[in-house]
């Protein structure tokens, strides 16, 4: 049935198909998918061993420093958490395809067993070590010494069970008191996209077939099926044309995804008020902890990742012991890829609805912006030689740093002199890192690019010395490029194109010259202001040399003031540190070009990326920056909710006087809703999601009919003449626009 309606395009099998036998073949198809899989539950099982193998390895700090306890202690109680959860499912007859199989489980997929094994181990080993110990002490030093051999070998083995057995599952059992390990959020994404699945497929009869009950029952699927699940149903959401899902409103799955989790007892107790604030708070702090376990247990196809991450970070921890004693540190950046991805389940249900909102959204807002006259010329433009050289050495220094922090323990074994790198030059390289972004951030593309605030002169001037440090070129370059990006965005005459592929928008348009379209648009737009600005003037005059010497020679002689070497200073808070400013810089054209939420302007390719504005200090709120560019913040929310230092940093200098005339798109934001309502009918419904700091806005469109009531409007200004209405939405269209214009004089790259 799905690919029936793949080859047909997007449309239906058949114009004159049943939507209620639509239904019952996509429950069929469902139910099919959701069959447990002898081969699954042993993946599963095996996933279960390795990472308990890994936690036992750095628990028990046999390759590895005592540092890393602490963190081979949550693995153990993390694999705890699967063994109760795959027991559960084993008692619900949802884990094996055999009932004798899932009735051997659920006899040994049980904590208890691990208290017994534990307590076990712990008498047979105290016991074969006092006795093997007492005879030959007693042998060599007489009865005396005995009672404090025996008393240190006693206290060693009950240290190692209470690293491996007693402090793991003690934080697996309150975990399971706040909330049991059920996959309930996750089972309730599917019952979300089962409920869209089926107001789209209502969307072709007059019927509600909305109210019908779940084409299957999230609770009998199997959790490491979920994900295969969700897939399917994204797949067929996919299938269908932009028309229908114009018809669905995504508040009624929210809606049943709510009623779906009280029916768990956890959700009762929390809604009667039975949970006291102490509850809560446990809740709060076990959630991060809840979701990393949960989401990594439902990874399918990416458990290569997490088998490679664990081999890699042990490789790393026993070769860096060789060379440093606390090496660990340095290497905790392989624990990255457990902290983004979602699980398969979580990804599916969430491209689901992003794709049903984009569907909604981008027939209210185009796109924006500038399509070039001016075509590119045709094939290779020939490649940037000096650039190629410059950023390819760059890099392979930088890579040559990496090296010598992990594997020859800080000490350069060409030109370090035998020094290792000092703590205080670590610091500067952190502290240049700010510095050189904010210069980026606050300055080359806020103050300048776009002009969305005003600062005083000695403002720009530590602005202008901060991009200097970032060395990405002239501020007059930088802001020039930069409008251009913004005029013809994603267009032949942007300098990035993000539709000329991830690596071209992220270093590949430095790395050849530019085609005419992109020539033709920098001698067209409007850089007037920064010519007649003479502290960017200046640092234009006197590039590159003086970009080269604060990037590169100031770090340098800075580290060899506080009693490091130069040639460390230049490699650490010199190179290592530029190349990991540029990429994140270089980010903010490729990742979120490609993916997050795109909520403000969902016609446009820009996105709302949280991860990015961690490194680029706040510049990931894109799909808002873009609709509204003339905003100082470049993001909707305070930097309590979005992450954005940048735009702390501006509003401590208006605090103190030093910048002043922020602007910020908030009312026109407001004036687009609510031009969306009228020319949709339909009232503008918005939400937040995501933990602190990374909060997204989610938008959609509710069931009810627009009424201006909604938005304290004069109901007597609104006529019943349909031309009248239409004249109000071209009036609210002009208001908006002429108040785009206003702004855009003072911050002409709009």
């Amino acid at each position: 049935m799905l690919t029936s309606r793949k080859r047909g395009r997007g449309k239906p099998c058949s114009e004159g198909l049943n939507p209620f036998k639509d239904v019952e073949r996509i429950a069929n198809l469902l139910m099919q998918e959701a069959q447990t899989s002898l081969a699954q539950g042993a993946r599963i099982t095996g996933k279960l061993i390795a990472v308990s193998a890994v936690g036992f390895l750095l628990t028990s700090s046999c390759c590895s420093s005592h540092y890393l306890v602490p963190l081979g202690v949550l693995i153990l109680a993390m694999a705890a958490g699967w063994l109760d959860a795959i027991g559960n499912e084993c008692k619900l007859q949802c884990f094996f395809p055999y009932k004798a199989l899932n009735s051997v489980g659920a006899s040994l997929f049980r904590w208890q067993w691990v208290a017994f094994w534990a307590c076990t181990l712990f008498g047979l080993s105290t016991l074969y070590s006092c006795t093997l110990t007492g005879v030959v002490h007693f042998l060599q030093s007489g009865r005396s010494a005995l009672p404090e051999v025996w008393c240190q070998h006693f206290y060693e083995r009950l240290w190692m069970v209470c690293k491996m057995a007693v402090v793991p599952l003690s934080l697996m059992l309150l975990g399971r008191a706040i909330e049991p390990y059920r996959f309930r959020t996750a089972r309730a994404d599917i019952l979300k996209a089962e409920k869209l699945v089926c107001q789209l497929v209502a969307t072709r009869t007059a019927s509600d077939i909305s109210a019908l009950a779940t084409l299957v029952a999230p609770e009998t699927i199997p959790f490491y099926k979920l994900g295969s699940v969700a897939k399917l149903l994204h797949d067929f959401v996919d299938s269908y044309d932009a028309t229908d899902k114009l018809k669905i409103v995504l508040a009624h799955g929210q809606e049943s995804m709510q009623k779906w989790q009280l029916h768990s007892e956890s959700m009762h107790k929390w809604q009667n008020g039975c949970c006291n604030r102490f509850q809560r708070l446990l809740s709060m702090a076990n959630a991060p902890f809840r979701r990393v376990t949960m989401d990594l247990l439902m990874w399918e196809s990416r458990d290569v990742v997490l088998y490679a991450v664990a081999a890699i970070y042990v490789a790393l921890v026993y070769v860096g012991s060789l060379y440093s004693p606390v090496p660990d540190a340095c290497m905790l950046f392989v624990l990255v890829p457990f902290l983004g991805p979602k699980s398969r389940a979580a990804r599916y249900v969430q491209a689901l609805q992003e794709n049903i909102r984009l569907a909604q959204g981008k027939t209210a807002e185009k796109k924006g912006g500038m399509t070039p006259a001016w075509l590119p010329e045709e094939g290779f433009t020939g490649l940037n030689w000096p650039m190629v050289i410059f950023l390819g050495g760059m890099h392979a220094t930088a890579i040559y740093a990496l090296a010598v922090l992990l594997l020859f323990g800080c000490v350069c074994p060409v030109f370090g002199q035998g020094a290792p790198v000092k703590p205080l030059t670590f610091v500067l390289a952190a502290l240049l890192y700010f510095c050189s972004a904010l210069g980026i951030t606050g300055g080359s593309h806020r103050l300048w690019a776009h002009r969305s605030y005003k600062a005083c002169l000695p403002l720009r001037i530590v602005l202008m010395i901060f991009s200097s440090i970032s060395n990405q070129g002239s501020i007059f370059g930088w802001a020039r490029d930069h409008r251009v990006h913004h005029l013809y965005s994603d267009t032949a005459a942007d300098p990035h194109d993000s539709n000329r592929g991830f690596w071209f928008s992220h270093v590949g348009w430095l790395l050849v010259r530019e085609n005419t379209a992109v020539l033709e648009a920098m001698k067209k737009v409007n850089v007037e202001d920064l010519k007649s600005d003479p502290i960017v003037m200046l640092q234009y005059h006197a590039d590159p040399f003086w970009n080269l010497l604060w990037c590169f020679a100031f770090p340098a002689f800075t580290a060899l003031m506080l009693g490091d070497t130069a040639w460390n200073g230049f490699l650490i808070a010199g190179v290592l540190r530029y190349i990991a400013v540029l990429n994140a810089t270089w980010a903010v054209n490729s990742v979120v070009h490609r993916w997050g939420s795109r909520p403000y302007n969902p016609a446009h390719q820009t996105a709302d990326n949280g991860w990015v504005s961690v490194f680029a200090i706040g510049e990931g709120w894109h799909n808002w920056h873009h609709a509204f560019g003339w905003d100082y913040a470049a993001a909707e929310l305070g930097a309590l909710q979005q992450f954005n230092p940048t735009k702390v940093f501006i509003d401590i200098m208006a605090f103190l006087g030093l910048a002043w005339d922020r602007k910020r798109g908030l009312n026109v934001w407001a004036q687009r809703k609510a031009r969306w309502e009228e020319t949709q009918g339909r009232k503008v419904v918005e939400s937040l999601e995501g933990p602190p700091l990374f909060k997204h806005r989610v938008v959609t469109f509710g069931p009810e009919p627009y009424d201006d009531h909604h938005h304290d409007h004069d109901e007597s200004a609104v006529s019943t003449d349909p031309d009248d209405n239409e004249d109000n939405t071209r009036k609210r269209t002009r208001c908006e626009s002429r108040l785009q214009r206003e702004l855009e004089i003072k911050s002409p790259c709009e």
